[in-house]
């Protein structure tokens, strides 16, 4: 089974990451649709304790020839790698989805349309 991210598998409802979207940023952690206290305490230790914070790491692991495929599977490894075990695609997908609303293009969903069995 391949790993990295899957905005399929995401575990968070429409309606939340909707409203997510549309909503003025809050830089409370928890605030993202799947950060909890727990996912809020793994960000924390790496120093990332905002919102806004969280999106800088989104943006930082975005190079100039990274694709979004790419850039989504590095923001799902980081999250990973501090910790966050569960919700992950649900955290990708809803900060992808808000930055996108910033900055067009940084995130497409038709890029995740034919997913390999």
């Amino acid at each position: 089974m391949a790993e990295g991210f899957n905005p399929n598998k995401s575990r968070v409802s429409e309606d939340r990451l909707a409203e997510f979207i549309v909503q003025e940023l809050d830089p409370e952690l928890t605030s993202v649709p799947g950060i909890g206290e727990k996912a809020k305490e793994f960000l924390a230790a790496d120093g990332v304790e905002t919102t806004f914070q969280l999106i800088g790491k989104f943006l930082m692991l975005k190079g100039k020839d990274t694709s979004v495929r790419e850039h989504a599977d590095a923001m799902w490894y980081y999250l990973q790698g501090v910790g966050i075990n569960s919700y992950r695609a649900g955290i990708v997908l809803a900060i992808a989805e808000k930055v996108n609303t910033m900055m067009p293009g940084i995130y497409n969903p038709d890029e995740f349309e034919v997913e390999d069995s």
